[in-house]
């Protein structure tokens, strides 16, 4: 679902959801928030090796006057400046959580065989075959 599709769908109440999972969070940023407080429990799915939500244009200037006025000396509130994605800041604030997947699902196994040279964990690619006409992951 879209990010502006929660306030529509979900009560705008902290916990009014049991899980909340953001998936592709290294390309999220903090518009996600109201997503996330409306989580009991959150799963937050990403890559450091992604690119990151891409900054307004905004002068360094008046994101620092913001940063000051509105959130003093929240602890890690650099990481909430535009540019920065929800991943890093899940890093950051759970530190100690991180979970790496063993196995990775693609249409074309060489994709993800030559991707493993940028991860020191390895990746099991997993045989699939991509039906072309349908579109269908087949295993």
């Amino acid at each position: 679902m879209p990010t502006w599709r929660v306030a529509e769908q979900f009560p705008a109440a902290l916990g009014a959801l049991d899980l909340v999972i953001i998936d592709e969070a290294s390309q999220s940023d903090v518009t996600e928030l109201p997503a996330l407080l409306r989580g009991r429990k959150i799963l937050v799915v990403g890559d450091d090796r992604q690119v990151s939500p891409t900054a307004p244009f905004v002068t360094q200037a008046k994101i620092a006057q913001l940063l000051h006025h509105y959130l003093g000396e929240l602890p890690f509130k650099n990481l909430l400046e535009p540019g920065e994605s929800i991943y890093n800041l899940m890093r950051a604030v759970f530190p100690n959580e991180r979970l790496m997947l063993k196995e990775h699902f693609r249409c074309v196994e060489p994709i993800i065989r030559f991707s493993m040279q940028f991860y020191p964990e390895k990746i099991m690619p997993i045989s699939s075959i991509c039906h072309p006409a349908r579109g269908e992951l087949l295993v």
